[in-house]
């Protein structure tokens, strides 16, 4: 049996909706974006403080592909020796990193943490997807 062409053409655009709706508006909890861990403590952590994350598969996309050079930029900071000059970098860099609007978003939903937490929450993000 053939389907005629003018259902198959609005089946094909409900699919590329349906697949630019998931990869761009779709937000992730944040199970789904640490995945399935082996150790029970771990997952029953995970579980009991899981939380829309504000991120979608586009953006978890963008930040794996800076994770490297965000991770970098951290090492080079966090090893200046003058605590001074460390704090001085240190708002530069997290003044850089929040003109990405990927860790704007994370940045919204941690508002009141330690920037320790903040950049520790980055490279856990840039760890597990």
């Amino acid at each position: 049996m053939k389907l005629p062409i003018k259902y198959l053409v609005p089946v094909v655009l409900a699919l590329l909706a349906l697949s630019a709706w998931r990869y761009f508006y779709d937000t992730l909890s944040f199970s789904e974006l640490v995945g399935k861990q082996q150790n029970a403590k771990v997952s029953i952590m995970v579980n009991l403080f899981d939380f829309d994350t504000s991120l979608t598969r586009y953006d978890v996309a963008r930040l794996k592909q800076r994770s490297r050079y965000w991770e970098r930029r951290i090492n080079e900071v966090h090893a200046i020796q003058d605590p001074a000059k460390r704090q001085v970098e240190n708002e530069k860099l997290l003044a850089e990193m929040l003109e990405d609007p990927s860790i704007k978003k994370i940045a919204n939903k941690t508002l009141g943490i330690s920037k320790d937490v903040f950049f520790g929450t980055i490279i856990a993000i840039s760890a597990f997807k």
